[in-house]
């Protein structure tokens, strides 16, 4: 790895070095990092450490390594030899690139039709999109802005006074930065040129949300103060800004799918155009099959943004945005997009690295799904340990882990500390400056490998968040903080121990049930052997006689269980399931509010659907009872109804008495269970209408990897 370093000699090496001093760039002048002689993979010999620093960082930059990055590579490397064979000849060269007042290179029409595959279907049905090329993510997003407000304004004056043509930001986002972009901060971007809007409307961030609120009530809220915001700013708002996935802003966090759609949907329905800004998680690394998250969840937007990663980690500099419908009016009215700079998109070589990668993608949808499961436990292991001072999220190729404080300058403080672990462990990820980290690995970084530097990061993380010594009622609430750390609970009596009352009951527990009597709520039952013997008999009952299958059942229990958040309750029945069905015949999912995709009228959906009515509102309304009747017959009816109140007392219980599950698989988050399950799930989400339902919906039974959010139900049902 050392080659170049020793090629150069010492004192050319330390001159060299000397001079990137004066580099003014992304550090403090002084202060950037140094060289980088060789790369492998993660691994980069950097001048300045001596030796290799395993890179798991760069935001997004970098897609493939090592013998995959060079076939990438390949087409556009022949064009230059080509080049420069012919311009040493003396002879007519391919151009390299075109200054676009003089034209375009070659590549550019296969560029463009690489593209085509990887739209959203709707812009592929009407073939009325088309591609604004840029130099950097920055630039892109302006150019995006620049497409939605010209296709959506066509006629109006931009220019006037009181006109249409702010941006809205969210309250925590990163489009670029911060001098000159939509929502950064400083000088320039705090107004982005004139566009941002002074106020931010309301997202899902930890930042916002309010000690023991849950997921549901959070969004509900959240979407009350958004519409309020365009209430107020409508007249004033010609633009919609959103990242599916957030970045630097909150370290990778995904947003909920459905609140993002219902955002997406309540700005348009109002005249105002949504532009999707996916140059961090576009391109197939969020890890949901198709090119975008934007399609995965039907979300309906009018522009959506590509960065750096199309360049495939080469660094050829090309970016943009498409208009997924309105060429036709820019053509017809013959108007101009917005151009940064008249190279933007003139490089032959970025040129064929884009269509190279496009034309690959779906393949690497495999490797992200290796780079996910590498990634997934580490993190879920690191929110658990951290006991609230670190969230940890994300989803295929983009994670993120955030310090919890609640001050700033606390996070700052912390980020400080976790440089230096993470430098002492030569692991470099991208540190964000709202307090924590993200990692951006390539899609093919061998997985082994890339646990072990992901589980580095996870350890400077967790040894930081501990010498800060923070009280926990400084943290940020998080979306489940679980039952508080604390003594340990009455977990039933010693087997040992047993009164000759509690033994005859346990002994009959262990004969009939398939999980023991050492699993689940018997232990506290059996404080009061009449009670504890009286439930397990109705528990046997709802679970071996009644007219539902186990599938049917599952759901069932599934469903209250993380209605309930019991921990225990669902790490018992998911592990239940994966055994009864395995995991090739059907397989976790987890989607915000998803919708049920149980054939209507089949006796699967009137499951669900009564079980949601009873547990989001403690009864059955009309149109629920009569289905359930009708599927299943007024005494399958009253069996579900018995099944979901066995489950709630012993979901109950196992809170009350902080009852974990001993079989609870490594690396599984002890407090939110479910978050793990729905992160190691399959990729795109169906086609389904939303639900107001307050379980977690359910997703088409084989369709492939999900985002880290809302278990689903029936998926894990039949797991």
């Amino acid at each position: 790895m050392r080659y170049v370093l020793a090629a150069l000699g010492a004192a050319a090496a330390a001159a060299m070095s000397a001079k990137t001093d004066r580099f003014a760039g992304r550090y403090a002048l002084g202060k950037n990092l140094g060289p980088v002689n060789a790369k492998a993979g993660m691994r980069f010999d950097r001048e300045d450490v001596g030796g290799d620093v395993r890179v798991v960082g760069g935001a997004s930059s970098e897609v493939l390594g090592g013998a995959n990055l060079a076939s990438l590579l390949r087409d556009g490397f022949e064009v230059e030899r080509r080049a420069m064979a012919a311009l040493e000849a003396g002879e007519p060269a391919e151009a390299l690139s075109v200054h676009t007042s003089a034209g375009v290179p070659p590549q550019l029409a296969r560029f463009l039709d690489a593209w085509e595959p990887h739209l959203p279907p709707a812009a592929r049905a009407t073939g009325d999109w088309c591609v604004n090329l840029q130099a950097e993510g920055a630039s892109a997003v302006h150019a995006a802005v620049d497409m939605a407000l010209q296709v959506s304004q066509s006629s109006a004056d931009l220019n006037r006074p009181g006109a249409r043509n702010r941006v809205a930001c969210g309250a925590s986002s990163y489009h670029g930065p911060a001098s000159t972009s939509p929502g950064g901060g400083t000088p320039l971007g705090a107004v982005a040129k004139g566009l941002t809007h002074p106020v931010r409307y309301p997202v899902p961030s930890p930042f916002l949300r309010r000690r023991g609120e849950e997921d549901e009530a959070f969004h509900a809220r959240l979407f009350a103060d958004f519409t309020t915001y365009l209430d107020t700013y409508a007249d004033e708002i010609g633009v919609l800004l959103v990242e599916p996935q957030w970045g630097s802003s909150v370290a990778a966090m995904p947003w909920p799918a459905e609140l993002l759609k219902a955002y997406c949907a309540e700005a348009r329905s109002r005249g105002i155009p949504v532009v999707a800004d996916e140059i961090m998680c576009g391109i197939g690394r969020h890890g949901q099959g198709a090119c975008f998250l934007t399609e995965c969840w039907d979300l309906d937007v009018d522009v959506v943004t590509f960065g750096k990663a199309i360049g495939g980690g080469a660094g050829n500099l090309l970016s943009g945005a498409i208009l997924l419908e309105g060429a036709a009016d820019f053509r017809e009215a013959s108007r101009t997009a917005f151009q940064s700079h008249t190279y933007a998109g003139s490089s032959a070589r970025a040129l064929a690295n884009g269509a190279t990668l496009l034309e690959r993608l779906p393949e690497l949808a495999a490797n992200v799904r290796d780079v996910h499961d590498a990634v997934s436990p580490i993190m879920a292991d690191l929110a658990d340990r951290s006991d609230g001072a670190v969230f940890a999220h994300g989803q295929g190729a983009l994670w993120g882990g955030l310090f919890a404080h609640e001050d700033a300058a606390a996070r700052t403080a912390a980020n400080l500390a976790f440089k230096k672990k993470c430098a002492a462990r030569s692991v470099l990820p991208y540190f964000v400056p709202v307090g924590g980290f993200m990692l951006t690995p390539r899609y093919d970084d061998e997985p082994e490998l890339l646990a072990a530097a992901v589980a580095d990061v996870a350890e400077a993380a967790l040894e930081t968040a501990r010498d800060m010594g923070w009280a926990k009622t400084r943290l940020l609430p998080s979306a489940y903080d679980g039952p508080p750390r604390s003594a340990r609970r009455f977990q039933g009596p010693d087997p040992e121990a047993m009164a000759p009352d509690q033994r005859v009951v346990y002994d009959e527990i262990r004969r009939t049930r398939t999980t023991g009597a050492d699993r689940g709520p018997f232990g506290p039952w059996l404080a009061s052997p009449p009670l504890a013997d009286a439930a397990q008999n109705f528990g046997r009952v709802c679970r071996y006689e009644t007219s539902l299958n186990q599938r049917e059942a599952e759901i069932a229990i599934l469903a209250t269980a993380y209605a309930y958040k019991a921990p225990g309750l669902w790490t018992i029945h998911v592990g239940e399931a994966k055994r009864r069905w395995p995991r090739g015949r059907r397989t976790s999912r987890a989607r915000a509010r998803g919708a049920a995709a149980f054939a209507p009228g089949s006796r699967e959906a009137a499951i669900h659907d009564a079980t949601a009515d009873l547990l989001a509102s403690k009864r059955l309304g009309d149109d629920a009872y009569a289905a359930a009747e009708a599927a299943l017959g007024a005494t399958g009816l009253v069996e579900l109804t018995s099944v979901v109140g066995y489950r709630g007392h012993a979901a109950l219980t196992m809170n009350a008495f902080e009852v974990d599950d001993p079989l609870r698989p490594a690396g599984v988050n002890k407090r939110a269970p479910w978050t793990h399950d729905a992160a190691s799930s399959p990729t795109r989400s169906s086609r389904t209408s939303p639900t107001t339902s307050t379980l977690p919906g359910v997703q088409d039974m084989d369709g492939p990897r999900a985002v880290r959010q809302r278990p689903d139900v029936a998926r894990m049902a039949s797991a």
